[in-house]
């Protein structure tokens, strides 16, 4: 059916006799030779480029030899480490190196990665689960005040569909993926206080809406209770609606999100995910976690002794890595999760 018409359209051209047929034949523009040679030049150029592109997405998407075919989550009797990257008990997870590169599947696109590949341990205590990522970088970047400033950050995506390779794309509407996204910048908020313009610019003046002029001894920054009471938080437009960028007493450097393909990440209703990042001689630390158990619709559940898909991304801020723009890991692997008591 042709695509540019509508039923109606295509029935009614359907019963209309046809045209009477030109007394005269049409004319067939005899085709020049130099346009010839100048098609096979841009057909030549579009192959070639296909094929290039196609040779190094192969290239990077087939792991080499050395990197890990697979991720185990090892199972531990007491508590996991959800806020603790120096933590002795990451000893019993057995790192795996991930092999990291390019992100050419959407826009804005990354050709040339950060990283050739970063070192990933995983527990569980039948409880929750907890990945330590590790890798170094250049000087780290942990403000997003400035517009012209970009932060680090890492993620986790869990795949209930481990045979599915295209979920390592964020997922799909049919087999949605749970995300986990650790923030540089929400970790500063999280240890120091939630960071505003006069982190930025200590030496300017400003005259702050009043909820920020509340800040003690570099203290968290609280919302008066005389605002709540007389119900003036509704003018903090993003605080009211409880946008996660706006949050003033942040408990959680992670976020959890979900995907049903590139460019749908948005936030669970429940935020109950946990990590911490450190960094140490040019390199970070970041444990991220989340309870085994699903709370929120579509949430993907962990179940001890079952296996599930991962990837892995990281962001450079100081290049000025954002969105799209990250160095990800090549393949959905393989998440092998102990069973609870590690039999």
């Amino acid at each position: 059916m042709d695509e540019g018409r509508t039923e109606e359209q295509v029935d009614t051209a359907a019963e209309s006799p046809p045209e009477e047929s030109k007394t005269e034949p049409e004319t067939i523009a005899e085709e020049r030779p130099e346009d010839s040679s100048r098609r096979k030049v841009l057909i030549g150029a579009g192959i070639g480029a296909v094929a290039a592109a196609g040779a190094a997405y192969a290239g990077f998407r087939l792991l080499a030899p050395g990197w890990a075919s697979r991720v185990r989550v090892a199972y531990v009797d007491e508590p996991v480490p959800t806020t603790d990257p120096a933590s002795r008990l990451w000893s019993k997870a057995q790192p795996a190196r991930i092999q990291m590169g390019p992100q050419n599947m959407a826009l804005p696109t990354k050709p040339t990665p950060e990283m050739s590949g970063i070192s990933v341990r995983a527990l569980h205590d039948g409880s929750r689960i907890a990945f330590l990522l590790e890798w170094k970088g250049k000087a780290e970047s942990t403000s997003t005040v400035r517009t012209q400033d970009f932060r680090d950050a890492c993620a986790v995506l869990l795949s209930g569909k481990p045979d599915d390779a295209n979920q390592r794309v964020m997922g799909s509407t049919a087999a949605p993926v749970t995300v986990l996204h650790w923030k540089a910048d929400w970790q500063v908020d999280v240890d120091r206080g939630f960071q505003d313009e006069e982190t930025a610019f200590p030496n300017a003046s400003f005259d702050f809406y009043p909820p920020l002029t509340r800040r003690k001894n570099d203290g968290p920054v609280k919302v008066p209770d005389e605002y709540v009471e007389a119900g003036a938080t509704r003018y903090l437009a993003g605080y009211a609606a409880k946008n996660p960028l706006s949050l003033l007493d942040r408990v959680t450097p992670v976020e959890k999100l979900q995907a049903k393909g590139p460019g749908t990440l948005a936030t669970f209703d429940t935020q109950n995910a946990e990590g911490k990042g450190v960094r140490s001689n040019g390199a970070w630390k970041v444990v991220l976690a989340k309870p085994l158990r699903a709370v929120d619709p579509e949430e993907v559940a962990i179940e001890p002794g079952q296996t599930y898909g991962v990837a892995f991304a990281v962001w450079v801020g100081g290049v000025r890595d954002v969105g799209a723009r990250k160095t990800v890991s090549q393949v959905l692997l393989p998440l092998e999760v102990d069973p609870a008591g590690g039999a």
